[in-house]
């Protein structure tokens, strides 16, 4: 096993990053706060309730009135942003 080869790799590696955390993303921000540049992504503020979008719950569970379901979204809807900003990091 290699652990160091002959080339530095990190740009592959940032990338990489990049295009999991925009996959991410896409869980839970509207598409339009998607397309931004790395540097954007970085302070981009995922508290901010203004860019979530609706979390899809499945077609049986969308009464979004439910009290249930309600605190199911408001749950998932931390996990998200506390995921989304440690990856900021």
């Amino acid at each position: 096993m290699v652990f160091q080869g002959s080339q530095t790799l990190v740009h592959k590696l940032h990338n990489k990053q990049l295009e999991v955390f925009v996959n991410f993303l896409a869980c839970f921000i509207k598409p339009e706060h998607q397309k931004m540049s790395p540097t954007a992504m970085k302070e981009l503020d995922l508290a901010n309730q203004t860019l979530y979008s609706q979390i899809y719950v499945g077609k049986v569970a969308a009464r979004p009135k439910h009290p249930i379901i309600m605190d199911f979204l408001e749950k998932v809807t931390k996990a998200y942003v506390a995921c989304g900003q440690y990856m900021q990091w």
